[in-house]
C-alpha cells in the first residue's frame, strides 16, 4: 500500500493533510485506508508526488534536534527529501560527482546563479525557500548553494513538478 500523494494534496483540512502525509505506521495507515481508499493505491506510482509542501516542510523542520544549525540541516537535505521519495539532482561544476544526475553549468545560466546565490541565504533553500531556476526546460527550486565564486558555483536542486505549494 503506497500514499496517493495527488490526491492526499487535494485535502483541504491543514491538519488531516499533515496527518496522512506524516503518519508511517502500518496499522493506523490500514485503519486510514479502510474509511479514505482514495488516499492510497496499492501499486508504487512510477513517478513520485507531487508532494505537499506543508509536509516537505514538516519533515525538514523534524531534523532540528540537539542543536542542529540550519546550515547542517540544509546540507543534509538531499539525503532527506530522497528519504520519503523527492528526487533532487546537482547542478554545478563539472568536475564534482552528481548524485543522481549531474547537470554541467552553462555559460548562459551563470549570470542567473550568480544572481541567486547572491541573495541566496541557506534558509531560503528548498523546502523553507521556493528560488526557481529553469535547466534545460525543467523548473527546479534551488536547494543548498556551495562554492565560493562564479567558477564553483554548485547547488541542488529539486523539480516543481513534484511539490503542490498550496497543500
Amino acid at each position: 500500500m503506497y500514499k496517493n500523494w495527488k490526491a492526499i494534496c487535494g485535502i483541504t483540512d491543514p491538519n488531516f493533510r499533515l496527518f496522512i502525509a506524516l503518519c508511517t505506521e502500518q496499522e493506523t495507515l490500514l485503519k486510514i485506508a479502510f474509511v479514505f481508499p482514495e488516499f492510497f493505491v496499492a501499486k508504487k506510482p512510477e513517478q513520485p508526488g507531487p508532494f505537499p509542501l506543508s509536509y516537505l516542510r514538516r519533515v525538514a523542520d523534524s531534523h532540528f534536534k540537539d542543536g542542529r544549525e540550519i546550515g547542517e540541516v540544509a546540507s543534509d537535505m538531499p539525503d532527506i527529501m530522497l528519504g520519503v521519495g523527492m528526487q533532487h539532482f546537482y547542478y554545478g561544476s563539472p568536475d564534482k560527482t552528481a548524485v543522481p544526475i549531474h547537470f554541467p553549468l552553462t555559460i548562459e545560466h551563470r549570470s542567473k546563479l550568480k544572481e541567486l546565490r547572491r541573495v541566496a541565504e541557506k534558509i531560503e533553500c528548498f523546502p523553507w525557500g521556493l528560488n526557481r531556476i529553469v535547466i534545460n526546460g525543467t523548473e527546479f527550486f534551488t536547494g543548498l548553494w556551495t562554492g565560493d565564486d562564479a567558477d564553483d558555483i554548485d547547488v541542488d536542486v529539486y523539480p516543481t513538478a513534484l511539490v503542490d505549494v498550496n497543500a
